[in-house]
């Protein structure tokens, strides 16, 4: 059972991450063998390693100028389930994007095991 804290820090340690760019936060947060879905009726991205490259590719080298603000985080066992809002000024496009998502994550020894991000986006 992860504790309110523990949750709420590592959604912040995750949004941290995505504002710093940081391929090596992501490493540090998720399991080896972590499942990532952005878009779920895709396959999942499975294994750090994955992970950190799906960062390198759409958050390193196409985003920039990145906020986000943590609305809520709930507990129930070992899933979280977080709300929050985030901007980014995409590379690609040549707009910013504002996105408002929920995660819903599973932890596994204070780290993430999966992590489903269902989420709205609007370009400004």
């Amino acid at each position: 059972m992860v504790s309110h804290s523990v949750a709420r820090r590592l959604i912040l340690q995750y949004l941290s991450a995505w504002e710093d760019q940081s391929v090596e936060q992501i490493r540090t947060l998720f399991t080896v063998d972590a499942h990532y879905h952005e878009y779920l009726f895709s396959a999942p991205l499975v294994g750090v390693v994955a992970i950190e490259q799906y960062w390198f590719e759409k958050v390193v080298s196409e985003q920039r100028d990145i906020t986000t603000a943590l609305k809520n985080v709930f507990v129930d066992g070992d899933t979280i389930i977080a709300e929050f809002v985030a901007y980014a000024y995409s590379i690609v496009k040549n707009k910013e994007l504002r996105l408002q998502s929920i995660c819903v994550c599973t932890v596994s020894g204070e780290k993430l095991s999966s992590y489903r991000e269902y989420w709205h986006s609007a370009w400004r």
